[in-house]
């Protein structure tokens, strides 16, 4: 999505990824190496995101549309993609992009945003095909996927854009091993929640790069 799938913040999912300006916007990253990992430390699989203070990345309509109504500071998704080289999100935020950027008549956004970069669409339903996008649409076990997207990425990192259920799928497997969390200064009260996992955690590092207070994200692990 623009923003979504992150989503810098939620990296909107374009050139011009939002980062909310002031101290009232929290950056924060933690990474956790699961057990039978540690030999595998080069390609990270990384959730990138925004959340609003109540812990949801779109509304009850799976829309992202409120992230286009805070303010923009730097560009901080450019920078994160670059280090990317595959990328999966779910079918909500794929339908989302398609309705709301008119992917379907203007193709090009998607290569302008992405370039050859791959990406894997999780669906249980058939989805029309942006054109000359590299996607691939699936649907099941997520771990032969993360093992085709960890391939594809030839040493760069894997960007789960989310929703949130599906990054927890990941994190159910032992796949997830940073997020970096935007907190934006709104509230929702409803929509679709940023991790519906229940993670259990130890303090980690802040990032001190990011813009205001760091939140101290810990690491994780599945309860």
């Amino acid at each position: 999505m623009k923003q979504l799938g992150s989503q810098d913040l939620l990296p909107r999912r374009g050139q011009e990824s939002q980062s909310l300006a002031g101290s009232k916007v929290w950056t924060v990253r933690s990474r956790w190496t699961p057990a039978g990992r540690q030999n595998e430390p080069v390609t990270k699989t990384q959730y990138f995101t925004t959340t609003s203070i109540d812990g949801f990345i779109a509304d009850e309509h799976h829309s992202l549309e409120w992230l286009r109504q805070t303010p923009r500071g730097a560009d901080r998704f450019g920078p994160f993609f670059a280090g990317v080289g595959a990328f999966a999100m779910g079918a909500n935020s794929y339908r989302w992009m398609l309705e709301h950027e008119n992917l379907l008549d203007q193709p090009r956004k998607w290569r302008t945003w992405y370039g050859e970069v791959p990406c894997w669409v999780f669906t249980h339903h058939a989805q029309p095909l942006v054109a000359d996008a590299n996607i691939t649409f699936v649907c099941g076990d997520v771990r032969p996927v993360h093992e085709a997207m960890v391939n594809a990425a030839r040493g760069k990192n894997v960007w789960l854009t989310g929703g949130g259920d599906l990054v927890g799928t990941f994190a159910d497997h032992g796949l997830l091993d940073e997020v970096i969390l935007g907190v934006a200064p709104v509230t929702l009260g409803a929509g679709a929640p940023l991790l519906p996992r229940r993670l259990l955690s130890a303090p980690t590092q802040p990032d001190r790069r990011r813009v205001g207070r760091p939140i101290r994200l810990p690491k994780l692990r599945t309860a």
